[in-house]
């Protein structure tokens, strides 16, 4: 892949498990966690450090169902 690709062209190339999330999305889909709580949760290593694609992070969806699998259900909206 080049640093080129757009995020649209890598998750058509990816499929839904290796769908990108950007950070907004990310946070929205792990229940709308706060950005404050996101970026600590990255530091703690609960959520996976992003990819990047040029100079924008990114996040696979696959390891996001992974972290939204083990957080508390209290935190934890319904998908």
């Amino acid at each position: 892949m080049t640093q080129d690709m757009q995020v649209g062209q890598v998750q058509d190339f990816l499929g839904d498990g290796g769908r990108l999330l950007r950070a907004a999305e990310a946070m929205r889909y792990l229940g709308d966690m706060s950005r404050t709580a996101f970026y600590r949760n990255i530091m703690r290593g609960i959520v996976p450090k992003p990819r990047y694609i040029g100079k924008s992070p990114v996040w696979r969806l696959e390891d996001l169902r992974e972290v939204y699998e083990r957080l508390p259900k209290k935190l934890a909206a319904p998908k």
